[in-house]
């Protein structure tokens, strides 16, 4: 049997990959609690839930549960993290649309959508990716090789493996649907 020595310790140290801090917090879980006005406070607990409270120690609310001036903050300081220009806004339309980008490059979502009852972080983030696509194409807007480009863009993103299974899944069919020559919806 070999010996274990600091040396044998550094060697396999460096033959291994190192996982970064983020994709350590994705694979344990944990809560991500904003503030009111969007502040993120930081991570708690498991799972891959949005927290709103006023401060990382209060149980505070589910997102689910947040007032609409509080949905879109948030969702401008995740859009922020990730290069989205501009302020989130909010629609409220009775569809099967999470959210969407105009001519001018606004990104909405739609607070009736059923994203909201998920209230999943890496839904959100899934459908900024996807949004952010369609902002820096502006040029091909509203066309179905747009929409196929920016799903393709969000699958690809590695934020899509923590998505929700009814989010990956609608996204799959939305993506084998244009893939097909299908209607998006």
């Amino acid at each position: 049997m070999k010996k274990l020595t600091k040396k044998n310790l550094d060697e396999l140290a460096n033959s291994l990959p190192t996982i970064s801090e983020s994709e350590q917090k994705s694979c344990n879980g944990g809560s991500f609690v904003y503030d009111q006005s969007g502040a993120l406070l930081g991570e708690r607990g498991t799972g891959n839930d949005i927290i709103i409270a006023s401060s990382l120690y209060e149980a505070g609310i589910g997102f689910s549960l947040a007032s609409p001036e509080a949905f879109k903050n948030v969702l401008s300081t995740m859009a922020s993290g990730i290069g989205i220009n501009g302020a989130i806004g909010l629609t409220y339309i009775n569809d099967n649309r999470y959210a969407q980008t105009d001519q001018s490059g606004n990104i909405s979502f739609n607070y009736y959508s059923e994203l909201l009852s998920s209230n999943n972080y890496y839904d959100y983030l899934s459908i900024l990716h996807h949004e952010h696509h369609h902002q820096m194409t502006l040029d091909d807007h509203g066309t179905h090789q747009s929409e196929y480009q920016a799903l393709i863009h969000q699958i690809n993103h590695s934020s899509f493996q923590y998505v929700s299974d009814s989010l990956k899944e609608d996204t799959m069919t939305n993506y084998y649907n244009l893939h097909n020559g299908q209607s998006y919806y």
